[in-house]
């Protein structure tokens, strides 16, 4: 009976292993996804063979497997639940299932750390992911984890011997099975990691090999001569060793003569080299010259005399060098440099150079924290995240420029994927206004000694010295990460924060030179934010401070003229299929711009529902918002105010009010043949709280056309002139027309404009033209909201201005034409448009209502003449009828040669309100690799006066890029020149273009 027990409990435990943790059923369209420290990989049949070693997970939906060692076979899938993707996974090593487990089972979970293996199935419609580094080839001897999966897969082949090919010489004396080695016979895989040693000769004669050893220990030493390459595989973590030199002592385990080829060990066996005479060692991307070294194979340490280390760094695009007296290698990842300089040129004598006198050079992990959360991240299978971070950290440093010390600093580190130092760039100017402009950028995680760099935050300071002006700072920071205040989705952002003690006076051209401010301090705050959310939601954000009524436009000219209106509001939008709702409010902190404050403003938008199957579209918006208009304040100093008026829908003061709005428009396309039909109706119910005469007023809007297209087209493909660069030619035209007209019971002239129809700088140039011009009356016929009506912003549903809308009738009349022919080498020729013609042209039915007189208005064209693949002739242009209306054109040719020659010559002609015509040049030229010279000039024709001209001279290096510029501004009587240094090692994309040419990332080719 004790017997028939033990028979009873062994054939249950027998099959309790078998059974092992069944798993709840995951859904199929959960992905797997697997991940692990090291990995290898080979086909086997429909199969991909996985082999994992090292914290294995695999995870699909609530389920999660982890162990040391893993083998998987993966049969990929088409993608449907009909044929999904299959994996085997068996497990070995602490197993360790998680969740998922079907309740009704109720049997015990393997232990925490568990040595049985575990044999599993997954099915998947989706993509299976597998997060390893780089996998290796499959391995000339598998370790037992592999004998051991084959078997749990196969339970039938229990007592088929496994077998694997082993070479004679190395891997039975590696498992101690000296007679199978001598036999040659096929043996059980051992269970030992296992690396591979292969010796070639470097030259034409085979190398000299002396064997030495202790025949009681099988210790030795094979001194190597003649010149010799060892690659050495199967090392953990730090993947195959490449050396070669005129001399090697190897000392090792087993022996090694001049018939030793090729040679297999455990890891854990002893393997000392010391390699001299123009010695070359490679580990991945990891390069290392010198004339002497020793290294440690097992323990991943050595020594390097006279020695040069180039890694590369991607973020630069190049190699960065280290070369020393002395370097040590601490262990695989970490080098210890004394009497050392970093720098990024190959050349033997350095244009720049960082000397110190230690580097550390070294890779990091480290696990990733969210800096305004402090919780560990976690990736898909919950692990926490680690990061290696290759880093340099150096003391008692200084900077050469050449033999020339230029800077100090006595400690900094820096990750090499994103190199800094504490010196990030300098600029230097001088000109009329500013004086001799001074700055430099320093970084501050590299100031304020921040080795943990928070991941996706760009932060440095600037220090600032204008001699005419004062002394100023500030810091910039960019942001862009995956994550941000521990919300997942794509962040960026920008800030920036600079200002100065100001005791010079403001120039911002004809009739505003010496302008006073009411400083002494000046400066701006602005901020800009943008994150995606999940499901569909979008956090929009910006803050923007000013000092003063002319700063910016001083300051930060370009963003004034070109960029958006700086705001201080918030949004937070939802996206769904084609519907949006988005919440905003906005707060105006700037006096002296006029702007709304929404407190808060709600907006719904739906584009394009089908009704009626396909025989109508909706389209619709409506907003409901509280706003305050705020109007602008005057200016502080005489000048300005001299020429100051308000805007006409700014004159009877602020105003604040609810304003709702429901605007929406049905279309009935049809086809009549080739002909698109497409009438449609659009109405809108509006609310102000207040209008320009504070009065609370409604608004009933109503608009009906019809829109309609057709398309022409004609070729000919016998047309050829080598002249012209023609073969073939077609010819493809479209017309399109829309007539509309619209009915309000509201003038838009009576309205408060909440929402603002142009930028702050052109309304800074309107009020200046209503006072120089005409005597502080804005005729209403350069009103932008009647432009804006004549021009059609109405006929929109998502317009971005609810007031602009009116009584209204217009024919709008299009073609746009495209001439194409084929170029190129015969049997490769491609199309191309040869010419592009764009016209349209405006009818206004009530013209001495809606057009001032001119039943025609609105001409505009586009003509693009592409002569040859680098001549191109350009033009356009715009035309008013009415008395005082726009006449605009402009002409000009573009000729490129690349990479040597930009050229632009064109004359631009306006005339209307007033007139002024100017001739543009502008050409940048390479002339050389290392030289670039660019040059922009604008004369005015008819005028004495210049407007300016800017003249550029770069020199490119392998290092730096330095360049010198000499520019007059005429409007501001203002003449300068800047120099700029700029480290080509540091990676800006900024540095991709400079003086109109493209710059090559460095590489060994470009010498100073």
């Amino acid at each position: 009976m004790l017997r028939l027990g033990v028979c009873i409990i062994a054939v249950l435990s027998a099959r309790l292993a078998q059974a092992q943790v069944e798993l709840a059923p995951p859904h199929t369209d959960d992905p797997i996804v697997i991940s692990a420290d090291q990995a290898s990989t080979w086909k086997e049949g429909s199969y991909n063979v996985w082999l994992l070693r090292g914290r294995c997970v695999v995870k699909q939906g609530f389920n999660t497997c982890r162990a040391q060692d893993a083998v998987l076979w993966i049969k990929p899938g088409n993608g449907t639940a009909k044929k999904p993707s299959k994996l085997i996974a068996y497990l070995e090593g602490e197993v360790q299932i998680e969740a998922g487990r079907k309740p009704e089972l109720r049997q015990a979970s393997l232990p925490t750390k568990s040595e049985r293996g575990w044999l599993g199935r997954f099915y998947s419609s989706a993509k299976v992911e597998i997060h390893t580094p780089r996998p290796r080839p499959e391995p000339p001897v598998k370790p037992a984890v592999w004998a051991n999966a084959v078997a749990a897969r196969d339970p039938d082949s229990s007592n088929i011997t496994h077998t694997q090919f082993r070479p004679a010489n190395g891997a039975a004396a590696a498992s101690g099975d000296a007679n199978a080695a001598a036999s040659g016979a096929a043996v059980v895989a051992p269970t030992l990691r296992v690396r591979q040693l292969r010796i070639f000769q470097r030259g034409d004669l085979p190398p000299h090999v002396e064997w030495k050893s202790n025949q009681a220990t099988d210790e030795g030493v094979a001194v190597i001569t003649g010149g010799v390459q060892i690659l050495i595989d199967g090392l953990p973590q730090v993947g195959q060793l490449d050396i070669v030199a005129d001399k090697v002592v190897i000392w090792t385990v087993g022996r090694i003569d001049a018939g030793v080829q090729e040679k297999f060990q455990d890891e854990e066996i002893p393997l000392e080299v010391y390699m001299e005479g123009n010695v070359v060692f490679r580990q991945q991307d990891r390069v290392i010259y010198a004339d002497r070294m020793y290294y440690d194979v097992k323990n991943n340490t050595g020594t390097v005399l006279g020695a040069e280390i180039t890694s590369p760094v991607p973020k630069f695009g190049g190699l960065m060098r280290l070369k020393a007296d002395l370097i040590r290698q601490i262990d695989e990842n970490t080098f210890v440099a004394r009497n050392s300089f970093l720098t990024t040129s190959r050349m033997a004598r350095p244009s720049y150079r960082l000397q110190s006198q230690e580097i550390r050079v070294y890779d990091r992990q480290r696990r990733v924290v969210d800096p305004f959360t402090g919780v560990p991240k976690r990736g898909p299978d919950h692990e926490e995240v680690i990061e290696h971070d290759q880093m340099v950290s150096a003391k008692n440093n200084l900077m050469f420029a050449g033999p020339v010390p230029v800077f100090y600093w006595p400690r900094f580190s820096t990750n090499l994927e994103e190199p800094s130092t504490l010196l990030a760039g300098g600029y230097f100017q001088y000109d009329k206004i500013f004086g001799l402009w001074t700055e430099a950028e320093v970084d501050a995680y590299q100031l304020l000694g921040i080795e943990n760099e928070p991941e996706g935050l760009d932060w440095t300071f600037t220090v600032s010295d204008l001699t005419k002006r004062g002394f100023g700072g500030g810091t910039d920071l960019l942001i862009n990460r995956s994550s941000f205040f521990g919300l997942q989705g794509r962040t960026e952002g920008y800030v920036n924060v600079w200002g100065l003690d100001d005791h010079g006076l403001d120039n911002l051209g004809y009739t505003r030179m010496n302008i006073t401010h009411p400083g002494p301090f000046r400066g701006r705050i602005f901020g800009q934010f943008r994150q995606q959310l999940k499901d569909g939601f979008q956090l929009t954000g910006e803050f923007a401070k000013q000092s003063d009524y002319n700063f910016l436009e001083q300051y930060y000219e370009a963003e004034f003229d070109q960029h958006k209106d700086e705001t201080t509001d918030i949004e937070l939008k939802k996206y769904d299929n084609n519907t949006s709702y988005s919440a905003y409010g906005q707060v105006r902190l700037n006096p002296f711009f006029t702007q709304t404050n929404w407190l808060p403003r709600l907006d719904h938008y739906m584009s394009g529902t089908s009704l009626l199957g396909d025989r109508i579209t909706w389209y619709e918006h409506t907003n409901v918002g509280y706003g305050q208009f705020e109007r602008i304040g005057l200016p502080p100093d005489p000048q300005d105010l001299q020429h100051f008026q308000f805007l006409p829908w700014e004159l009877s003061g602020s105003h604040q009010g609810d304003r709702v709005a429901t605007r929406h428009e049905i279309d009935a396309p049809f086809e009549l043949g080739p002909v698109k039909v497409v009438p449609y109706a659009e109405g809108e119910l509006a609310q102000w709280g207040q209008d320009l005469n504070n009065a609370d007023v409604g608004r009933a809007f109503g608009q009906a056309g019809v829109r309609s297209s057709v398309m022409f087209w004609a070729s000919n493909p016998n047309v050829e002139s080598n002249l012209f660069n023609l073969h073939g030619l077609a010819h493809k035209v479209v017309f399109d027309v829309d007539a509309s007209a619209s009915d309000a019971n509201r003038r838009v002239t009576s309205l408060v404009l909440y929402d603002p129809v142009q930028d702050n700088a052109q309304y800074r140039f309107e009020r200046r033209f209503m006072s120089l011009d005409y005597g502080g009356t804005l005729p209403l016929k350069y009103d932008p909201r009647i432009y804006d009506l004549r021009a059609g912003l109405q006929n929109f549903v998502s317009s971005p201005s609810t007031e602009i809308a009116d009584r209204f009738a217009a024919v709008r009349l299009g073609m746009r034409n495209r001439l194409q022919t084929k170029r190129g080498p015969v049997g490769h020729r491609r199309i191309i448009d040869y010419v592009v013609l764009d016209t349209s042209a405006v009818y206004f039915p009530n013209p001495n209502r809606d057009n001032f007189g001119a039943p025609w208005g609105m001409v505009f064209y586009d003509l693009r003449w592409h002569v040859g693949d680098r001549l191109t002739v350009l033009s356009d242009g715009g035309y008013d009828f009415f008395a005082g209306g726009q006449r605009t054109y402009s002409v000009g040719a573009t000729l490129s040669r690349p990479p040597r020659i930009n050229l632009y010559l064109g004359i631009r002609s306006l005339n209307g309100p007033f007139t002024y015509n100017v001739l543009t040049f502008s050409q940048s030229y390479q002339l050389s690799p290392k030289w670039l010279v660019s040059l922009n000039t604008q004369v005015p024709l008819g005028k004495n006066r210049n407007i300016g001209e800017n003249f550029t001279f770069t020199r490119v290096g392998e290092s730096f890029i330095t360049s010198i510029a000499a520019y007059v501004d005429g409007g501001k009587n203002n003449a300068g020149v800047n120099f700029m240094l700029q480290p080509r090692f540091l990676g800006q994309t900024m540095l991709s273009r400079i003086g109109g040419a493209n710059v090559p990332l460095t590489n060994p080719n470009m010498f100073e």
